[in-house]
C-alpha cells in the first residue's frame, strides 16, 4: 500500500518530502506479540528509499507509522542537544546539578515514545510474566509423582520444588510487598523453616496441593498487577536499605527474571528426565531435527570441549 501523507518537516537533506508504503510482517514464533511492520519511505526528489522495522501492542494505521518515524528526527535533535546543554564541557557535566537535568532528558523521551506508539509498558510486562510461569507450570506435563519430585543435580533441584518455590515467592512480592497480603500460611517460609524447604515438597504436600496454590499465587499477583500503578513503591524488607522501595515496575522485572530462570532450571531438570525438550508447549525453539542429529550434534560440541581442554 502506498500513501501520500504529510510533510514532516525540512532536514539536513532538504524537504522531507516523500511516499510511503507499509506492509505487515509475520514474525518469528517467539516474537508473536503485538505487531510487526515494514516501512518503506521513499523521497520523490530522487527516488532514494529507506526502511524501518516497526512493532506495535496493538493494530494502528499508516499515518500513525508515519508520525512516529518522522518524530525520529525530533528525538535524535533533543539527543544531540542533551549531549552539550548549558553547564556543560566537552567531556563532561560541570556540576552535578548539570549532569542531573541531563540525565532527566531520556524519561521524558521514553515518554514521548510511549505515547506515541500506545505502548503499554504493564501489559506487556504481564504478558512476558505470564508466558514463564505457564512454560514452569507445563514442564511437569505428563510426568509421574516421582518424577516430579526426583532432584536431578546434587543441589537437590526438582520440577516440583521450583514450582512451589515461585508459588512463594510471587506470593510475597505481589503480595505483603505492596500492602495486598496473600494470607495462606506458608511454613517453609518461617524464620524458623529448614534451609530450602520452599525448594521440595514433602511426601505430604500432594502435587495436587502446590499446583493449586501456584494458581492461587499467581491469581493473587494478578489483581496486584492491574490494581497497582507502575510507579507506585512497595517494600521489600529483604532487599538493602538502598533498593527496599523498588516500583511495581521493578518488581515485574524482577519477577520476569526470577521465573525465567527457574524456567530454564526446568527446562534441564525434564530433559534429563525423559528427554522431552521446549521453550513452550506450541514452540520448541529448536531446529526440527531428529535424534539421529542431535547424536551426531552433541559428539561434537564434546569432541570440540575434548580439543580445547587439550590444547
Amino acid at each position: 500500500m502506498v500513501d501520500e501523507l504529510g510533510d514532516p518537516g525540512a532536514g539536513a537533506k532538504g524537504p522531507r518530502d516523500y511516499d510511503w508504503a507499509w506492509l505487515a510482517l509475520t514474525p518469528p514464533a517467539d516474537e508473536q506479540v503485538g505487531h510487526h511492520w515494514l516501512l518503506v519511505r521513499r523521497r520523490r526528489t530522487d527516488g532514494e528509499p529507506a526502511f524501518y522495522r516497526c512493532w506495535s501492542p496493538t493494530p494502528v494505521a499508516l499515518p500513525t507509522l508515519v508520525r512516529v518515524a518522522g518524530t525520529r528526527w525530533c528525538l535524535e535533535t533533543a539527543f544531540q542537544t542533551s549531549k552539550t546543554p548549558p553547564g556543560w564541557t566537552s567531556t563532561g557535566p560541570a556540576t552535578a546539578t548539570n549532569g542531573t537535568r541531563k540525565q532527566a532528558r531520556i524519561p521524558v523521551i521514553s515518554s514521548m515514545l510511549a505515547d506515541m506508539t500506545g505502548s503499554d509498558p504493564k501489559a506487556e510486562l504481564h504478558f512476558y510474566l505470564t508466558r514463564a510461569r505457564d512454560a514452569l507450570l507445563w514442564k511437569m506435563d505428563g510426568l509421574s509423582e516421582y518424577d516430579v519430585r526426583r532432584p536431578l543435580v546434587p543441589t537437590g533441584t526438582n520440577l516440583l520444588g521450583l514450582v512451589k518455590h515461585v508459588a512463594s515467592v510471587a506470593a510475597g512480592y505481589f503480595g505483603d510487598c505492596f500492602g495486598r497480603p496473600f494470607g495462606e500460611p506458608m511454613p517453609w517460609l518461617d524464620d524458623d523453616a529448614e534451609p530450602n524447604a520452599d525448594m521440595w515438597a514433602t511426601a505430604e504436600e500432594s502435587r495436587e496441593q502446590i499446583v493449586s496454590l501456584y494458581h492461587r499465587a499467581w491469581a493473587h499477583a494478578d489483581v496486584t498487577i492491574d490494581a497497582v500503578p507502575l510507579d507506585a513503591t512497595g517494600e521489600v524488607p529483604w532487599w538493602p536499605p538502598e533498593r527496599r522501595e523498588p516500583t511495581l515496575h521493578r518488581v515485574l522485572i524482577h519477577m520476569i527474571a526470577e521465573t525465567e530462570r527457574h524456567a530454564g532450571h526446568a527446562d534441564i531438570v525434564r530433559e534429563l528426565i525423559d528427554g522431552s525438550v521446549g521453550i513452550r508447549a506450541e514452540h520448541s525453539n529448536l531446529p526440527g531435527v531428529d535424534a539421529a542429529w542431535w547424536l551426531t550434534y552433541r559428539d561434537r560440541v564434546e569432541r570440540a570441549a575434548k580439543d580445547a581442554g587439550a590444547r
